[in-house]
C-alpha cells in the first residue's frame, strides 16, 4: 500500500483551491482538495453515479447540495 503525506503533497494557493488525485480507480476516486479561507468550490455537477463523502480535516466548512 501506498502512504502519501497530504500536507506535503498538496499546498495552498492565493487564486484557487488546489486538487491532488490520491487514487484513481474504475470504480472509487480520492481527490484531496487544499482551500484557503474563503475561497469556495462553485456548484457544479458531473454526469456520473456514485456517492461523495466529504471530510474536513482542519477548519470549517459549509456545503450545499
Amino acid at each position: 500500500m501506498r502512504k502519501i503525506d497530504l500536507y506535503e503533497s498538496n499546498d495552498f494557493s492565493a487564486k484557487s483551491h488546489k486538487t491532488f488525485l490520491v487514487h484513481d480507480s474504475p470504480y472509487f476516486k480520492i481527490i484531496n482538495f487544499n482551500f484557503k479561507a474563503g475561497q469556495e468550490l462553485p456548484v457544479h455537477s458531473h454526469d456520473m453515479e456514485g456517492q461523495v463523502s466529504i471530510a474536513v480535516l482542519e477548519g470549517e466548512g459549509n456545503f450545499r447540495n
